[in-house]
């Protein structure tokens, strides 16, 4: 999932949608954006927790790099998955304030 195209298309509201539909359908994305930063999450800690395994036992540098590696990749997944609950919550409250003012 591309950031920059996906999340934009999807903070955008269909053609003949009503409010209440538009506020349903961006809160079920919210859940599933909050979900896929929580599955992230744990990626990451399970890599940190393999990294730590791999150092305490005295590895070879190389396999403790590829799993320093992994601790990254899964740290930058965090972070994309983190930006794009946060794009959803911040159309959510843009859509509040329109809605209640």
């Amino acid at each position: 999932m591309r950031v920059d195209s996906d999340v934009k298309l999807d903070l955008m509201p269909v053609e003949g949608e009503t409010t209440e539909g538009f506020i349903a359908r961006l809160r079920d994305l919210h859940t599933a954006k909050s979900l896929a930063h929580l599955d992230a999450k744990r990626a990451l800690s399970e890599a940190r927790t393999e990294l730590a395994a791999t150092s305490r036992r005295g590895a070879h540098p190389e396999e403790y790099r590829e799993a320093h590696a992994v601790v990254m990749k899964a740290s930058r997944a965090v972070g994309k998955a983190r930006y794009e609950m946060e794009s959803v919550e911040f159309a959510l409250g843009e859509v509040f304030h329109v809605v209640n003012r």
